[in-house]
C-alpha cells in the first residue's frame, strides 16, 4: 500500500513538472505577451500592500507616489544610496526599512507570501520561477513589459496602474505629456529629414561588455526608429541581448552613438573609449559619441533612456541630432518642470547632489 502510494505522489510530481516545463517553454516561445491585471477578481479595492518584484516597475511606483504602499523591494537587483538631495532621499526616505524580496529570476517565496501583497507586480514577457506558485494562490500580479518593449506598452502599464490606484487623472497627465512631446519630435523630425536616413547606435554598458542587440534595448530602439533613425540592431529588438559586435558596428557605421552606463544593478559603470576601433568610427571622428544624460547617477530611473523619463530621452536625442529644429527648446528647463510636475523632486538639488558624488571617470 505504501509502495503504490509513493508511486502515486512520483507520477503526480512527474506531470507537474512536465505541466510546469510545457507552461515555461510556451510563454518563452510566446512573441508578444500581453500585459495587464491578472486574477483581477481577487483585488479587493485599491491595493494597500504592494510588491514590485520587476525592478524596472519601480517607475510605475513612484510616477504615481505610491512608495507607502510598497511592502518589498528588489533590493538583490537595485542600487539604493540615501544621500542627501538624491532621488531616493527625495521620494522615499524610508526605503530601506522594507524587506528584499529577491527578484523575478530569483524571488523569495516565503516573504512573497508572508508579505500578504494585494498586488504584485511582475514581467509579462519572460518567465519567472515563481509564476505557477503564485498564479495557484491567486496574487493579483500587474504585468508588465519594461524596457523589454514599446513605448506604446510603457503607457498602456502606466494606463494599467492608474486605474488599479484609482490616479486616473495622473496616468493621464503623464501620457498626455508624453504623447504630445513625441507628436511634436516627429513632426519637426520629419520636415528635417533628408534623403539619407542618420544612422544611431544604442549601447548599454553592462560589465565589461557592451549590450547592442536584442531585448534590453528594445524600448529605446523604438523610439529612435520612430524619430526617423536607422537603428543598430532594430530588426532583432526582440531577440536576446548579445554583446556588440565589432564587425557589425564597424560595418554599420553609425552617425550617431548613444551610450547608456547606468544600470539598476549597479548604478554607474565606467566607460572607457580607448580601444583602438572606436577611432575608426564616423560617430567618433565627427564628435557623435554620447553618453545618455542621467539626473542621479546612483538611480536608474533618472536615465533618460528608461521607460520614466523617455520623453526628456526624446527630446534630448531629437535636439542632439536635428539643433536648428529644435533650437527653441531648453532641455534643462523642460527637465525641472518633469520632475516638478510628476515626481515633486527638485532637480536642482538632485543634480547638485549627485556632482558631489566620487563617481568612475568617463572617458
Amino acid at each position: 500500500m505504501l509502495k503504490r502510494s509513493i508511486l502515486l505522489t512520483l507520477a503526480a510530481l512527474l506531470l507537474f513538472t512536465a505541466a510546469y516545463a510545457g507552461a515555461a517553454e510556451k510563454e518563452k516561445s510566446a512573441p508578444a505577451p500581453w500585459q495587464g491585471l491578472d486574477f483581477a477578481p481577487e483585488l479587493k479595492g485599491t491595493p494597500e500592500r504592494i510588491i514590485p518584484l520587476f525592478p524596472q516597475s519601480l517607475s510605475l511606483i513612484y510616477l504615481f507616489n505610491e512608495q507607502k504602499s510598497v511592502v518589498g523591494m528588489p533590493f538583490t537587483k537595485i542600487n539604493v544610496s540615501l544621500h542627501k538631495g538624491g532621488f531616493f532621499s527625495q521620494t522615499d526616505r524610508a526605503v530601506m526599512l522594507k524587506k528584499d524580496i529577491g527578484y523575478p529570476g530569483m524571488p523569495n517565496i516565503e516573504s512573497l507570501i508572508g508579505f500578504k501583497p494585494d498586488l504584485i507586480i511582475t514581467p509579462s514577457n519572460f518567465h519567472m520561477k515563481a509564476n505557477g506558485f503564485l498564479d495557484r494562490l491567486k496574487i493579483p500580479q500587474l504585468r508588465v513589459h519594461g524596457t523589454f518593449s514599446t513605448s506604446g506598452h510603457w503607457l498602456e502599464a502606466v494606463e494599467n496602474f492608474g486605474k488599479i490606484v484609482n490616479k486616473e487623472e495622473m496616468a493621464k497627465k503623464y501620457i498626455d505629456y508624453f504623447n504630445s512631446t513625441f507628436d511634436m519630435v516627429r513632426g519637426r523630425v520629419k520636415n528635417a529629414a533628408s534623403a539619407r536616413r542618420i544612422k544611431a547606435a544604442h549601447l548599454v554598458k553592462s560589465g565589461s561588455k557592451y549590450i547592442a542587440y536584442g531585448q534590453k534595448s528594445s524600448f529605446v530602439k523604438s523610439f529612435l526608429n520612430d524619430i526617423g533613425c536607422e537603428v543598430l540592431g532594430f530588426a532583432g529588438a526582440g531577440n536576446a541581448e548579445t554583446p556588440l559586435s565589432q564587425e557589425e558596428l564597424l560595418e554599420f557605421d553609425p552617425d550617431y552613438i548613444f551610450i547608456e552606463s547606468v544600470t539598476h544593478a549597479a548604478g554607474k559603470a565606467k566607460v572607457e573609449l580607448s580601444e583602438g576601433y572606436w577611432e575608426k568610427l564616423s560617430a567618433y571622428k565627427n564628435g557623435g559619441i554620447y553618453f545618455v544624460p542621467v539626473d542621479d547617477e546612483t538611480c536608474f530611473l533618472t536615465g533618460w533612456y528608461f521607460n520614466l523619463a523617455a520623453p526628456l530621452g526624446i527630446l534630448w536625442t531629437a535636439k542632439t541630432i536635428y539643433p536648428e529644429q529644435f533650437k527653441d527648446i531648453d532641455i534643462e528647463k523642460e527637465a525641472d518642470k518633469f520632475y516638478r510636475d510628476f515626481l515633486n523632486v527638485d532637480r536642482r538639488k538632485m543634480l547638485s547632489a549627485n556632482d558631489l558624488l566620487k563617481q568612475p571617470a568617463e572617458k
